[in-house]
């Protein structure tokens, strides 16, 4: 048995101090009887008065400091779970706004691309014999007002197993040809435009091969155009046959560069043409080229002449 009466009793989250009024404590039994007990969140104080024995009454007090603090820890539970369910949603909320003005600002830098440009690149023979040259012919297009249009004045580089060997401009018609003499074996060879500052780059690649006993179209004649009076005379070289022997020439003339048609053919060994179908004061450009087994060879350079 013993008594104690402590003063001023304060109560906090780590220590409780008690008033105790005439505490009997023996070794087989406490009693305690609470009066006006208070409590928040930081502090409890307890006044306790003449303590007897009640155990029901003591489990009754326990029971509702028990469901005093049930309370509070769902409370507490509550505003965790809703900080839980908030944060998520912040955060998500706050990465979509990045996202949105990454995406703003890249279309705005990248609102106008340049245009976008188009190779097509043919080759007239994709297996020819030793000292044949290879041929073909370089289209580039670019778009305008989201239509096709050629590409004039295109710079283009002609390379074989990665080697540049020829350097073009393409016409008004946005076309280029091209010849080349490969040694033997299988080659690659690549039309590439490289682009520009209003133009994107672009390239097309063929693959071909030099073997003995292969034939090919025949290469290119150089052509030559002399006007005369009502009349304008043409004559040209008799190019390499590709391995096979020239069947014919096909003469091409037009009132515009790039716009000739088929005019005439000539059977060789004609090497020469007299166009009497002309008028005076009009310019005709003339391109020429020869055929075998194989098919049309390579287009000659382009002349023009004006009749008188």
């Amino acid at each position: 048995m013993g008594t104690a009466r402590p003063v001023n009793p304060t109560a906090s989250r780590s220590n409780l101090t008690v008033s105790l009024v005439n505490l009997t404590v023996s070794r087989s039994n406490l009693t305690v009887s609470l009066v006006n007990p208070t409590a928040n969140r930081r502090n409890l104080t307890v006044s306790l008065v003449n303590p007897s024995a009640s155990p029901r009454g003591l489990t009754a007090t326990r029971a509702s400091l028990t469901a005093t603090r049930m309370q509070r820890i769902r409370h507490r539970k509550g505003r965790r779970m809703k900080d839980k369910n908030i944060r998520p949603h912040g955060i998500f909320v706050l990465v979509l706004g990045f996202v949105l003005s990454v995406g703003v600002v890249s279309t705005n830098a990248f609102a106008k691309p340049a245009p976008v440009t188009k190779i097509t690149f043919k080759l007239t023979d994709h297996h020819v014999p030793p000292g044949a040259a290879v041929t073909g012919s370089i289209l580039v297009r670019t778009r305008s007002d989201h239509q096709w249009v050629p590409f004039a004045g295109a710079p283009l580089s002609v390379r074989v197993d990665g080697t540049e060997v020829l350097t073009l401009v393409t016409g008004t018609d946005g076309r280029a040809t091209m010849s080349y003499v490969a040694p033997e074996g299988g080659h690659v060879m690549r039309a590439v435009f490289l682009g520009d500052d209003t133009h994107k780059r672009a390239r097309r690649a063929q693959g071909f091969s030099v073997v003995a006993g292969a034939t090919a179209v025949p290469a290119g004649p150089v052509l030559t155009a002399t006007a005369g009076i009502t009349i304008v005379n043409l004559s040209w070289t008799v190019p390499f046959d590709g391995g096979s022997a020239i069947t014919g020439y096909a003469i091409y003339r037009g009132t515009t560069s790039g716009g000739e048609t088929l005019l005439v053919t000539v059977a060789p060994p004609g090497t020469i043409y007299a166009d009497l179908a002309v008028i005076a004061g009009t310019t005709y450009s003339y391109r020429v080229l020869a055929t075998n087994a194989d098919g049309d060879g390579a287009l000659s350079n382009e002349v023009s002449a004006t009749p008188a």
